[in-house]
């Protein structure tokens, strides 16, 4: 039998890398859980963070942390969802600066609850739109992702000056009680990615729309033999 130099290569890295256990667990690192994995990592890199800068594990420090960690987080659940459709999202940094600046400034400070609420859904809508659109061009025009991604999030950076000329604004004194508030000693926005994040596994575990979703992006020609829109669901995901 022949082997090639590449197989052989990739036979000697697996070998090593099969060797790497955690120091006195004997658990081999290679044979656990992408989420094990991922919790491993953090935990280490948590672990080398505290010794080299003990401030940064303190509870003042990761609970002022959490709340941005959470808006990130939220951003990351889209980005997957695209990334899951092999497409790609680069307007995201554009379309939080938008919407941001519509459910901001647009309330011009009111401190009635209703008009707060309308322009925080009106800015979601705002967002929806955008995807839409973004997902329309990849879809129908066929544009590149990339290409099409970033030229929107050129746009959309040119709206939010244009809309806040440039200048800070203070955001309606309820948002920004909510959003900096907290509920059991844990910030509020981290308990809106717990939402997010919850409502998002349980639509594409326990739904029709979710097992849909991941056919599609598992195996778009078996997909679309049993009739499922690829480019509909395509569209979809960008707007979400």
């Amino acid at each position: 039998m022949f082997f090639d130099g590449k197989d052989r290569i990739r036979d000697m890295a697996g070998d090593r890398i099969s060797r790497l256990r955690m120091p006195g667990l004997g658990v081999d690192l290679t044979e656990l859980p992408l989420a094990a994995k991922s919790f491993v990592a953090t935990a280490l890199l948590v672990l080398i963070g505290g010794i080299a800068a003990p401030s940064t594990v303190s509870t003042a420090a990761i609970l002022s942390t959490l709340p941005y960690f959470a808006i990130l987080a939220v951003a990351s659940i889209g980005q997957h969802l695209v990334i899951q459709q092999r497409g790609l999202d680069l307007s995201t940094a554009g379309i939080m600066s938008f919407c941001a600046v519509v459910a901001t400034k647009l309330p011009d400070g009111s401190t009635d609850l209703g008009v707060v609420i309308f322009w925080i859904a009106a800015s979601l809508a705002v967002g929806a739109a955008i995807g839409a659109i973004t997902g329309l061009i990849v879809t129908l025009l066929q544009v590149p992702p990339l290409v099409t991604t970033i030229g929107m999030n050129a746009i959309l950076f040119g709206l939010t000056y244009f809309v806040s000329t440039g200048a800070s604004v203070q955001s309606p004194p309820m948002m920004v009680s909510f959003f900096v508030g907290s509920f059991l000693y844990v910030p509020t926005m981290v308990w809106v990615l717990l939402l997010v994040a919850g409502a998002t596994v349980f639509v594409l575990t326990f739904t029709t729309i979710g097992r849909r979703f991941i056919a599609v992006c598992v195996n778009p020609p078996a997909a679309h033999a049993v009739g499922i829109p690829l480019k509909i669901y395509s569209i979809l995901t960008y707007t979400i």
